[in-house]
């Protein structure tokens, strides 16, 4: 057994667990974060909704207001013709004017209808938006505190993570530029899984049977060794 190859394959065994570690307390963390993300997209879309249902109230309460101005504007009309009325005495403009009049009536009479109906859509509108707004509002409570749950349950995650971290740096100083370069390399092709143990003959990296010969080669120690299946750094376990 060669010592310096035994002292690198114990950094690297440790630079693997703490970055297993690392990556499950990663995920835990992107996990939260995901899901809050879920819950603001779920509160932006009542928002939205809320948003242009008041679009449409508005819409509503302007086209009232504008029958309300074209009914004002009508009712002068009227009452100007009817003190013009009074003056007339040729007969022909009498009858134009009185038509004219009946025309301005009946025109009303649309317009005052119309706002009938606008009105019991504004009421409508109005309770229904009462409803939303209370629902965004409780909604948002609700949206405030699960998030600040989720906040909480992941803080022990992130000390957790600062603390692997703090450790990964106190192993990499202890080890050459040409390990830690071996190890990121061997993380990076395992999918996170760097390195491995071999049992018996098998590589618990990829779970396939490796030669006998090589096993034998592992044993001994004298050389960091790669799986010749999946590429990852492996080391003796027993059988």
């Amino acid at each position: 057994m060669n010592p310096t190859v035994k002292h690198e394959l114990d950094i690297l065994i440790r630079l693997q667990e703490t970055e297993t570690r690392a990556q499950e307390l990663r995920i835990a963390i992107r996990d939260v974060t995901a899901r809050q993300g879920e819950l603001e997209a779920t509160l932006d879309r009542e928002r939205l909704i809320l948003e242009e249902k008041e679009d449409s109230l508005a819409k509503l309460k302007k086209q009232y207001a504008g029958f309300e101005d074209d009914l004002r504007h009508n009712e002068e009309r009227l009452k100007k013709s009817e003190q013009t009325l009074r003056t007339v005495t040729n007969n022909r403009d009498y009858q134009v004017l009185l038509r004219e009049m009946d025309d301005n009536r009946k025109v009303n009479g649309r317009i005052q209808e119309a706002m009938v109906g606008l009105i019991d859509q504004i009421t409508g509108m109005e309770s229904a938006l009462a409803e939303l707004r209370e629902r965004v509002k409780a909604e948002t409570a609700h949206v405030e505190q699960q998030k600040a749950e989720l906040l909480a349950s992941c803080s022990q995650e992130r000390v957790a993570l600062e603390a692997l971290e703090a450790e990964r740096k106190d192993l990499g100083a202890g080890a050459s530029a040409r390990l830690l370069k071996l190890f990121d390399q061997a993380v990076r092709l395992g999918n996170g899984v760097g390195v491995s143990c071999v049992s018996g003959t098998i590589c618990k990296g990829c779970f396939m049977s490796l030669p006998p010969q090589f096993c034998i080669e592992l044993q001994r120690c004298n050389a960091i060794n790669r799986c010749p299946r999946c590429n990852r750094i492996v080391y003796w376990n027993g059988a």
